[in-house]
């Protein structure tokens, strides 16, 4: 019996102590808030806490199917010693994401969505997304702390331990006065002018069809303003190109625009811009140019590509002679008329056509096969003509290695094509010519409707490569043969490039089995004016270069022979 009664005891010392350990925190709810005042790494656990406040649908929403939530809270009841700003952090002190509210003044329990008086999710630069707020007090008055967790419709949420501390702070610095439109500061023309948007916050209109922003959200971010009076007519260059800490996005406004401004007044922007050299300005600054009206006045905008984007450096303002772009940048009025040749034709440089993407403009909008960016484009139209398939050879031909570029079908210069071959369920026919990509590239438009009118879009993402020239070349597809005549004697998987050539010509060769190899180049009358053997070469695939540099212009043949068999190519050399 005694045996039995301390086994008794026993459980129930246990089910005690459990229940002391696992006990919902004193403060669970906010009648029973816990008084304080300033302290200093106050320590709170909210493990065993319930959720008694209301949601906050307008204020400080957060990601998550609960984004209006505040899981597991914990209430304190705060009196100010002093008048000011306080702030309440747990920043670098807690061990889970943490959400917290302020309440008005005097609120009383239950609170309400309209008592909300400040409140945060993730603090700038805390670990675990902790949180901190500052929040306006009077000297003697109450205020109700409201801890909790982040949750993503899931419960109990997060929960965890930590400290935090409520002290008096100072205020952040004002905001720069041009931060709003209405304060836009005079600038002239002149480099390395200072600029400062620290504590800005955005207060422009957001632009939501402009081009420059086509990644991102449209909005120039934290931004300040200034205006500007044109002395003359002429190309103006607004650039913070490699002198801002920071992402900046750039917008001017039309001549003769008011605050507050409109998405309509929008005149020009840019985002990521490209230097003198034509490569992308470091750091996704920017770089721009507009057109003004001598006597005019311009609204220049300058922020961050994201909220939060902010520093101190420096913009250079200046009347520039731009460079002439494309006769064929604009698809409605400059589309240049391409042909679609045989590829006999095209093996002689028949139907090239020899474009650049330097000194554009963006025209279309984002490449299906890329993500974001800003683009420079040029426009081609063709007729099929009987035929519903068409190869394209793609050459980059720019001195810069990092060149890229984006080939596109349209059917109109606003409507990208679908691949009709599958039922209109493939999107955009887009090809990706990356740097790294081998040149010439050879790919297949399916699907087309013949005796149709096409548009053909060649673009840059000058965000992140530099525009540059290239050729291109519309093919007819005669029997699935590209080519020359399958027989017995032909080599096949033989090609070279680039074509046209200008010093040195890549013979590609890709051999089933090794072989006795010959390389022999003539010229239009029928002259050898190179030869080279190349021995007994191995399975695989060969790449032999041919320098053509001490030759004149004109058309030649390339004749690659392995064991008893041939295949004959055209080129030029340009």
């Amino acid at each position: 019996m005694q045996k039995n009664l301390l086994a008794m005891f026993m459980v129930l010392m246990f089910s005690l102590s459990s229940s002391m350990l696992f006990a919902q925190p004193v403060n669970d709810n906010c009648a029973d808030a816990t008084a304080i005042g300033e302290v200093t790494d106050l320590a709170f656990d909210n493990t065993m806490a319930t959720t008694d406040g209301p949601n906050h649908p307008m204020d400080c929403v957060s990601g998550g199917d609960t984004p209006d939530s505040i899981y597991n809270d914990m209430w304190y009841l705060y009196t100010a010693g002093f008048s000011g700003l306080a702030e309440w952090t747990m920043c670098q002190t807690a061990d889970f994401d943490t959400k917290i509210a302020v309440y008005n003044a005097g609120t009383a329990c239950p609170v309400t969505d309209g008592d909300l008086y400040a409140c945060n999710e993730d603090g700038t630069g805390c670990a675990n997304s902790a949180s901190v707020v500052t929040f306006d007090v009077v000297e003697g008055e109450s205020y109700l702390l409201r801890l909790g967790a982040y949750g993503d419709g899931i419960a109990p949420a997060e929960s965890g331990t930590g400290f935090f501390t409520v002290s008096e702070t100072d205020p952040p610095p004002p905001a720069p006065d041009n931060n709003l439109c209405e304060n836009a500061t005079e600038v002239m023309l002149g480099p390395d002018q200072p600029f400062n948007t620290l504590n800005a916050v955005t207060t422009g209109p957001e632009h939501p069809t402009a081009s420059c922003f086509a990644f991102g959200d449209d909005f120039v971010n934290d931004d300040i303003f200034y205006f500007f009076v044109a002395p003359a007519a002429a190309t103006i260059q607004w650039t913070t190109c490699g002198t801002s800490p920071f992402d900046t996005r750039m917008a001017v406004y039309n001549a003769g625009a008011t605050c507050p401004l409109e998405d309509g007044d929008l005149l020009a922007c840019n985002d990521d811009g490209l230097d003198a050299d034509g490569n992308p300005c470091t750091g996704f600054t920017s770089n721009m140019t507009f057109e003004v009206e001598a006597g005019s006045t311009y609204i220049l905008r300058l922020g961050g590509y994201l909220a939060g984007d902010q520093g101190e450096g420096t913009f250079s303002l200046s009347e520039i002679i731009p460079e002439e772009p494309p006769a064929n940048d604009d698809c409605a009025t400059g589309a240049e008329q391409a042909m679609v040749v045989t590829p006999e034709d095209a093996d002689i440089g028949v139907g090239n056509l020899v474009g650049t993407t330097s000194a554009g403009s963006q025209d279309g909008g984002v490449p299906s096969c890329v993500n974001n960016g800003e683009f420079f484009d040029v426009w081609y139209t063709f007729n099929t003509g009987d035929s519903d398939s068409i190869q394209t050879r793609f050459s980059n031909q720019s001195d810069n290695l990092l060149a890229g570029f984006y080939m596109e079908l349209y059917t109109d210069c606003m409507t990208p094509a679908v691949d009709t071959a599958n039922g209109g369920t493939i999107p955009t026919v887009c090809f990706n010519y990356a740097p790294e990509e081998p040149s010439p590239a050879n790919d297949t438009l399916t699907g087309l409707t013949p005796n149709t009118d096409y548009w053909i879009r060649v673009s840059t993402n000058i965000t992140f490569d530099p525009p540059g020239p290239f050729w291109l070349q519309l093919v007819t597809i005669e029997n699935d043969i590209i080519d020359g005549v399958n027989d017995e004697y032909t080599l096949e998987n033989v090609r070279l490039f680039p074509n046209p050539v200008q010093q040195t010509a890549t013979v590609e060769l890709i051999l089933e089995e090794s072989a006795l190899t010959n390389i022999e180049v003539v010229n239009s009358v029928g002259q050898v004016i190179f030869e080279q053997n190349e021995g007994n070469l191995s399975t695989g695939t060969h790449l032999i270069d041919v320098n053509m540099g001490n030759y004149s212009s004109g058309i030649y043949f390339v004749r690659v022979a392995a064991d008893d068999k041939q295949q004959i190519l055209k080129f030029i050399k340009q």
